[in-house]
């Protein structure tokens, strides 16, 4: 049996696998940005982001680490937010 890690941590490279699987080779500081963007939209909506990610824990993640996209971790809420910014800001 497979065990999900739900701690913050994972559901941030889970939003990161999510953004690199759809745009085209996204840069680092671009997933970075796209991260903030979605986070600021959901506190402003709804009151909660959706990583709780700091800008400090933002510079620290291993973009390349992260292996398979794991949709357990989010809300459709929480997706339908990443797709908008995707939308929103992909070029």
């Amino acid at each position: 049996m497979m065990t999900i890690d739900r701690t913050p941590a994972a559901k941030v490279k889970n939003a990161i696998k999510y953004f690199q699987d759809r745009i085209p080779s996204p840069s680092n500081i671009k997933i970075r940005k796209l991260l903030q963007l979605a986070n600021e939209y959901a506190m402003n909506h709804s009151g909660v982001p959706i990583t709780w990610l700091t800008e400090d824990q933002n510079k620290t993640i291993d973009h390349n680490s992260i292996a398979e996209f794991d949709d357990s971790a989010f809300s459709d809420y929480e997706i339908d937010i990443m797709d908008l910014i995707i939308r929103r800001y992909r070029n």
